[in-house]
């Protein structure tokens, strides 16, 4: 009797990792879509503003790298055709990191 229960528990646990990894598999897809998502919104912001702007202050390029919420990264896209220069964008920039910089918890 003892050996029926070891085997149904040895089964079960091997069904739970199963499960386990097909979850975390699929959670990974997920999180890998969105951060691809996020890195091509990242290029095309970078390239709307080198067209519009010309070279860019590396500091601007590396302010908008940090930026993960894709929100905002569209809303910053947008800013490029409404800015007249780059000093007017970067101030932009400016405003918006630090308004993500309040939404983060402490």
């Amino acid at each position: 009797m003892l050996d029926v229960l070891e085997v149904a528990r040895e089964k079960g646990m091997e069904e739970g990792i199963e499960a386990g990894k097909t979850l975390g598999i699929q959670e990974g897809k997920t999180l890998g879509i969105q951060e691809g998502k996020t890195l091509g919104i990242v290029e095309m912001l970078l390239s709307a503003i080198s067209e519009k702007f010309g070279p860019m202050p590396p500091r601007i390029a590396d302010q908008i790298r940090k930026i993960e919420n894709q929100d905002t990264l569209d809303a910053l896209f947008r800013q490029v055709f409404r800015c007249a220069d780059i000093v007017a964008f970067e101030n932009v920039l400016r405003q918006v990191v630090a308004g993500e910089n309040e939404k983060q918890p402490s």
